[in-house]
């Protein structure tokens, strides 16, 4: 019969089939929407747990007290990251 499987699992992916049905049916403009307010509660979530300015640029050292590689390597990782 169900070897193996639990009812919580049967019940996570009907959750998680039912919510790809509902993203699928929206519009372009409803998904950016759900996509920016997850964002932005996402940030909010961050903001609560590590506090001060959450920028990359504050976490890292001045560049005049590091040697060059180290500050090409920075700048290379403020470019992609």
């Amino acid at each position: 019969m169900l070897r193996g499987k639990s009812p919580l699992s049967l019940l996570l992916a009907g959750a998680a089939a039912f919510a790809y049905y509902k993203y699928s049916k929206m519009s372009p403009q409803q998904r950016k929407d759900m996509v920016d307010g997850l964002k932005e509660k996402g940030r909010k979530i961050f903001g609560q747990f590590i506090p001060g300015d959450n920028q990359r640029q504050n976490r890292l050292p001045p560049t005049d007290s590091i040697s060059e590689k180290e500050a090409n390597i920075q700048d290379s990782y403020m470019l992609t990251g």
